[in-house]
């Protein structure tokens, strides 16, 4: 019983994470409660060019 809750919150948080984060070809955007953060993947990496 205690891995079956422990699963269904598991899923639920990661679902909602989900919704929240959105992949582009330009920029990682992860959305706030009353923000959006854009943040280039060069940033995220570092400079490889």
């Amino acid at each position: 019983m205690v891995i079956l809750v422990g699963g269904n919150l598991l899923l639920g948080s990661i679902s909602r994470a989900l919704q929240q984060v959105r992949l582009t070809h330009d920029h990682l955007e992860v959305t706030g409660s009353a923000r959006i953060f854009q943040v280039p993947w060069e940033r995220l990496h570092g400079v490889r060019r």
